[in-house]
């Protein structure tokens, strides 16, 4: 009965989680996971453990991504909201983006790392110059690395975002709305 309640009373009375939004939230979320599939893309066809960099670069393009959907939001939409109805909207893209990039991210394995599953005669080591601490299998640790760099780097780098361009953007907004009030 209080599932029920709170389902009822705040799910389908908020304006955020409506069809309408839900639209936004899901192209934005394409937006970030592409651009983060990008680099994904390059370090999984290098086939080296020295290209990990290029998932931190595929957080940092997330990151961008979330913020560019924020500043939309709030700057160019002109919408009038709470901070914190700005930080949760950030907060729905990141989890549609994370998603987009792990599906994204999981295709590209498959077409592109021969053997990854051990479902093929070919297999081979995935990752080559791993340091000794990583799994000796024949991924060596590929798996672990690019899915914990998609789900728990890119809800780092989108939660850092939506908080720090919810909280500013919204000063910003207030201080311009005063200074027109004064003129």
């Amino acid at each position: 009965m209080i599932f029920y309640h709170v389902v009822r009373n705040y799910f389908m009375q908020n304006p955020e989680l409506k069809r309408s939004t839900w639209k936004q939230y899901i192209i934005a979320g394409i937006f970030a996971g592409g651009l983060y599939s990008l680099a994904a893309f390059f370090f999984i066809r290098s086939e080296r453990f020295e290209s990990t960099w290029w998932l931190y670069a595929g957080n940092g393009f997330f990151m961008v991504a979330v913020c560019l959907y924020c500043l939309k939001r709030t700057l160019i939409d002109r919408v009038r909201e709470s901070s914190m109805k700005t930080v949760i909207s950030g907060h729905l893209v990141t989890v549609a983006g994370i998603i987009v990039s792990c599906i994204i991210g999981f295709l590209l394995i498959l077409i592109f790392v021969a053997g990854i599953f051990g479902l093929s005669e070919t297999t081979n080591q995935a990752l080559v110059a791993v340091p000794p601490t990583m799994t000796h299998s024949n991924t060596h640790g590929l798996l672990f690395i690019f899915f914990a760099n998609a789900t728990f780097g890119n809800f780092i780098a989108g939660s850092f975002i939506s908080v720090l361009t919810g909280y500013s953007v919204e000063r910003r907004v207030k201080r311009i709305a005063n200074e027109s009030k004064k003129q």
